[in-house]
């Protein structure tokens, strides 16, 4: 490349950092009508592309430039990072493959790689790879948090738990290295480690609810009936983002669990008034949408109700409390789901005795739960366990549907997804309101 164009393509790249994609676009346009072949300039017209949305587009022009150039360490990696994104694990795995042979020292090849290979169930390869990248940026917080997952995934509890306090010390506000914290040290046998992190961390952060919430958790002090609202919009809200990419990445079930008991029970052709209750980024949609004559979704996190309207399903999205919006609704509903929300109430009465109201005569209910075991008591059917999620038991579901006159088709058991590698048991519960 000659001095006149490596100029341009440095004015390209510091447009497109600062935001100015269309001029920049129109300079990497340029570069490749001058020649086609420019490596450079398909690799940031494809990363420019990736930053408008338009991922397809963003892969061809990649997969062009390492053609071109077949050692471009950096292609391989983004090319490996939108593949991902794409849920293309296979070819994602080869890119990061790559782009690891052409430059084993990259902080983020080695970070986002041991990402993958533990997703793939290839712990000691993680293991090795994300040392590397703590050593390499060893005040990284995420980093330590990662090879903190890997080491819990090779039963190395004790050095999972020393990574985790290097990412809290390093990164004191990465919400997940704590929740994966409590859960740690309960398993180890050392909530009480978890419980002063958390009241430490309450002292210089007084009110904080996700704090409170999570000290609850793991300590069992003050545990409410019901997750604070505020506690349950901040975290879906900063989660929002990647909610869909993360819960592919942990084998989530439930939307096509739901699907499957839908076409079982409900008669091809109806046309159904339909809540989907705390519907999230809209994973249930599609399974709701044929039965549907109009479908809601309902949710208390402003960034989830994005993802869920980027999907054109949803006739109406509603931004609310769930049991401020049903406090109102009598007969309003031919079906009412609710997957993974349940979770976090520990106390179901209000809002089951509230569906069965929304509810008209031979209205149909499914909602997911999950499982109380024997590592987590729960004397009241209900639980709050040490990672901030509430579960409950058969029984506790049973004696609350018929409480609500709600006959009960279903309550099976499931597994919801994995967590820290390890299967998350649950409940799919059907009920009919005669």
């Amino acid at each position: 490349m000659d001095k006149n164009n490596r100029q341009h393509l440095a004015e390209a790249k510091k447009l497109q950092h600062s935001g100015e994609l269309v001029q920049a676009k129109r300079i990497y346009q340029q570069l490749l009508a001058d020649n086609p072949d420019n490596p450079d300039a398909l690799h940031f017209l494809g990363m420019l592309h990736y930053q408008e949305n338009d991922v397809y587009k963003a892969v061809e022009l990649i997969s062009k430039c390492i053609t071109v150039q077949a050692d471009y360490a950096d292609a391989y990696l983004n090319l490996g990072n939108i593949l991902l994104k794409l849920n293309e694990a296979k070819e994602a795995y080869a890119c990061y493959s790559k782009a690891y042979e052409l430059d084993p020292e990259r902080y983020e090849t080695l970070a986002n790689f041991g990402i993958l290979l533990r997703h793939a169930g290839e712990f000691v390869q993680s293991k090795a790879l994300l040392l590397k990248a703590c050593k390499i940026r060893p005040t990284e917080g995420v980093a330590h948090y990662n090879l903190a997952l890997s080491l819990q995934a090779l039963g190395q509890l004790d050095e999972a738990l020393q990574a985790l306090e290097l990412c809290i010390e390093h990164s004191a506000h990465f919400e997940p290295a704590y929740t994966a914290y409590a859960s740690m040290c309960y398993k180890a046998g050392c909530a009480d480690k978890a419980a002063d992190v958390y009241r430490k961390r309450l002292q210089t952060n007084p009110g904080d609810v996700s704090t409170e919430h999570m000290l609850a958790a793991v300590s069992g002090e003050n545990v409410p009936a019901r997750a604070a609202g505020e506690y349950t919009r901040l975290l879906f809200d900063q989660h929002a983002a990647t909610f869909e990419h993360n819960l592919n990445q942990l084998g989530y079930q439930t939307p096509q669990q739901l699907g499957i008991i839908l076409e079982e029970i409900l008669p091809n052709g109806a046309m159904l008034d339909v809540l989907d209750a705390c519907c999230g980024t809209g994973l249930c949609a599609q399974y709701l949408q044929p039965f549907a004559k109009h479908l809601t979704g309902l949710d208390l996190s402003s960034g989830m109700l994005n993802g869920a309207r980027e999907k054109q399903l949803y006739d109406e999205l509603v931004c609310a409390d769930l049991t401020d919006y049903l406090a109102d609704k009598e007969a309003a509903f031919d079906v009412i789901v609710s997957c993974d929300a349940l979770i976090y109430f520990g106390d179901l009465r209000q809002v089951m005795a509230q569906f069965s109201d929304a509810l008209v005569p031979g209205g149909l209910l499914v909602f997911s739960l999950e499982q109380a075991t024997d590592v987590t008591p729960a004397p009241d059917g209900y639980a709050l366990a040490p990672h901030g999620r509430y579960l409950h038991t058969h029984a506790y579901i049973a004696q609350l549907l018929e409480a609500c006159q709600l006959t009960i088709k279903q309550v099976s058991a499931c597994v919801v997804r994995k967590e820290l590698g390890v299967d998350v048991d649950g409940w799919m519960c059907v009920a009919v309101k005669p």
